[in-house]
């Protein structure tokens, strides 16, 4: 008997014990985590053709970002798209990512509202752009910022969670999604959602999230028990950890990574064992590591020539078997200063 078929096998007689036990139909519950998986899997299926359609045509497309309600980005062009599945023992995840960056070295402000400008600036600065006031009054804006569209499972609810950051908005955006709903009208609408055309891809999912209608009309078919309030708090509890979950976007050349709040910490150097490698002759072979702890993404550096940050807006930082906290966007280079010619410098982003 083959790996696979004696787990099976184990989790049919596993399943039969639990339902004597408690009374509840587990193999009605393994069937809607697959509903769950099988709508990730066509997301990720249809995401991998688009992607390698982007790859061929490269289409000339132009973004603005509305950052705040206070002003808008004009003239970011996306590039770099990425593609990434991540599939832990409870969790199945699939995430298209890409970088936004300002065509021809720069780009305009526009709209501003004058009430809301030094928020403005925070929030430029945080996402990793730089802005420049011109003498005629323009507003100009460099640098790059990591998007993200970040579908996970919530197996809990029988639901696809969506998280959606840096598209149009800087406004972190979460949705919930019925598996029922990943049809082709739903794919189509996500690849012209991604394309910047016309289409209806928030709309039917607010729309969706308002009535509710096909999820409880699915409950109720099911004729199953009122959940206890056990299982309702663990079900909140689930969903709140979800959208507090915080994110860490680390870019280096064309490698994008993404390293949330309930991840294991990773290490960065020159070594092919790092979870995240630097090329650089600078860099020690398990130079630093990057954790989550006590609210911040933490840099602890374990290496020989230390590690070098330069938030935006502020002055490099240089760490020595130390450990500093992220804040906002900014620059990480192992071993050697921060400078326009360092070939081995990483962005980051928290959000």
């Amino acid at each position: 008997m083959d790996a696979l078929e004696g787990l099976k096998k184990q989790a049919k007689s596993v399943l039969k014990n639990r339902e004597q036990a408690t009374g509840k139909n587990e193999s009605l519950a393994a069937f809607r985590h697959s509903e769950v998986t099988n709508s990730l899997e066509k997301i990720h299926e249809y995401l991998n053709a688009f992607l390698e359609q982007l790859r061929i045509v490269n289409p000339s497309i132009e973004v603005n970002l509305e950052i705040n309600n206070a002003g808008r980005v004009e003239g970011l062009v996306p590039g770099n798209y990425r593609l990434y599945t991540e599939n832990t023992f409870d969790q199945l995840s699939v995430g298209f990512s890409f970088i936004l960056q300002c065509n021809k070295q720069r780009c305009r402000l526009t709209g501003i509202k004058e009430a809301e400008r030094e928020k403005l600036e925070n929030k430029a600065h945080h996402l990793g752009l730089e802005i420049s006031r011109q003498s005629d009054g323009e507003v100009e804006i460099s640098g790059q910022l990591s998007s993200s569209l970040v579908f996970r499972s919530n197996y809990a609810r029988r639901l696809v969670n969506l998280t959606i950051s840096n598209i149009r908005s800087s406004d972190l955006q979460t949705h919930e999604i019925d598996p029922d709903s990943t049809d082709k009208v739903f794919m189509d609408n996500l690849g012209n959602y991604l394309l910047h055309r016309d289409n209806d891809f928030i709309k039917n999912m607010i729309q969706q999230e308002k009535s509710s209608t096909c999820i409880q009309a699915y409950i109720k078919e099911q004729d199953e028990p009122e959940p206890t309030l056990t299982e309702m708090m663990e079900s909140s509890l689930i969903n709140s950890l979800f959208k507090e979950r915080q994110q860490l976007y680390l870019t280096y050349h064309e490698r994008i990574k993404e390293l949330t709040s309930r991840d294991d910490s990773i290490t960065l150097g020159r070594s092919n064992t790092c979870d995240f490698i630097v090329e650089s002759d600078c860099a020690s072979r398990q130079h630093a590591s990057l954790t989550y702890r006590r609210g911040k993404f933490i840099v602890s550096d374990h290496s020989t020539n230390g590690t070098f940050i330069k938030p935006q807006g502020s002055k490099e930082i240089y760490i020595h078997r130390e450990d500093y906290p992220l804040n906002g966007s900014g620059f990480i280079s192992l071993g050697e200063s921060i400078s326009v010619d360092n070939e081995h410098l990483i962005y980051y982003s928290c959000q």
